[in-house]
């Protein structure tokens, strides 16, 4: 009986490298310095994103500001006055067709026009393996040991993780 009581419990798993406290391989790099290359991952991801970001937006926002650049040319006292003249309602015209090609559809005047935009964006190809090398690299400058792209990697999901972790405990304190 003793010994189908053992066999129906799992067996506690062991840590790579023995049994007793400290046996193993050393990690290279303290859980502070993994967390630390994770967060320069994260930040350098972040400013390629926010630059992704401003490029979409100019993008969709180019032709609309070329047109609006026409009115801030005209002097504020002849504003009025550039309204009223045939210039005036060719600029209106081309900032709603403008307007409208922003938001993606024609608009009926009796419905509101949205208030929003959405604008998707995607990292530039190889951004990834871009942020790999370049974090690998200053850390071992940085540091004297070098750590491979993939010990990067590790690291990072480790941060990203840990990221949606808080957000998911932020969110649920949030509904209580």
């Amino acid at each position: 009986m003793d010994d189908e009581a053992a066999d129906e419990q799992p067996r506690p798993r062991v840590k790579h490298g023995g049994a007793r406290e400290g046996a193993g391989r050393p990690r290279k790099l303290s859980e502070f310095e993994r967390f630390e290359v994770g967060a320069a991952c994260e930040a350098a991801y972040m400013d390629i994103m926010e630059q992704a970001k401003n490029t979409a937006i100019e993008n969709v926002l180019s032709d609309y500001l070329e047109v609006q650049a026409r009115a801030v040319r005209v002097p504020v006292q002849d504003r009025r006055k550039f309204l009223r003249s045939e210039d005036g309602r060719q600029y209106r015209a081309d900032i709603k067709e403008e307007v409208r090609a922003i938001v993606g559809f024609g608009f009926d005047r009796r419905l509101n026009p949205p208030r929003g935009v959405h604008v998707t964006f995607k990292p530039p190809p190889g951004t990834m393996r871009q942020i790999l090398g370049a974090v690998s690299s200053d850390w071992s400058l940085r540091t004297g040991r070098i750590i491979s792209e993939s010990t990067v990697r590790d690291c990072w999901k480790e941060v990203r993780n840990l990221r949606d972790e808080l957000m998911r405990e932020s969110q649920e304190s949030a509904k209580t």
